[in-house]
């Protein structure tokens, strides 16, 4: 009788867990975006250049308005900021970015930032996004990163991927 009580118990345990992890009811909401880059391509295009950033994120969440995904291209303390929502790029100069964008530094970032029209958004599709940086990031190292702000969630910001850039004309 013991056996059968030990089998029923983690028989119902079982079916408690699955029924939890499968009822909509009991998912969590959104914690953390997820915004992981994989991959980044640098082509010289000109004085400017194009890149090509491959990486987890979700889609359908990157294209709400409220709060659009932005890329951010580094070099040193120079940036390019471009929104995914087609808003139009923006550049500046912020020291702190020489050790990567940490999600406190954000609402500096945005502050530094003036409008660029060379820099602008070219292509957005499930896991790649594909923008032309102006000749303020030139030739040299260049990082990508992308963030979000979720309102009443806060700022998250990727991993930090960086790429060589070479052979921009002068």
């Amino acid at each position: 009788m013991k056996i059968f009580s030990k089998i029923h118990a983690t028989s119902t345990l079982l079916a408690a867990v699955v029924l939890l992890a499968t009822c909509p009811c009991a998912q969590a909401g959104l914690t953390e975006p997820d915004l992981a880059i994989g991959r980044v391509t640098a082509t010289p295009s000109g004085s400017g250049s194009v890149v090509d950033v491959v990486g987890n994120w979700e889609f359908d969440a990157l294209m709400q308005v409220e709060f659009p995904v932005t890329l951010v291209a580094s070099q040193g303390e120079k940036f390019v900021r471009i929104p995914v929502n087609g808003q139009g790029g923006d550049s500046g100069s912020l020291p702190a970015l020489v050790d990567g964008l940490d999600p406190s530094e954000i609402a500096a970032l945005e502050a530094a930032a003036l409008p660029v029209a060379e820099a602008s958004l070219l292509r957005v599709e499930p896991h790649r996004i594909t923008v032309a940086l102006p000749a303020l990031i030139g030739d040299g190292l260049v990082s990508i990163e992308i963030y979000v702000i979720v309102p009443d969630y806060g700022r998250f910001v990727s991993n930090r991927v960086s790429v060589e850039v070479a052979g921009i004309d002068p």
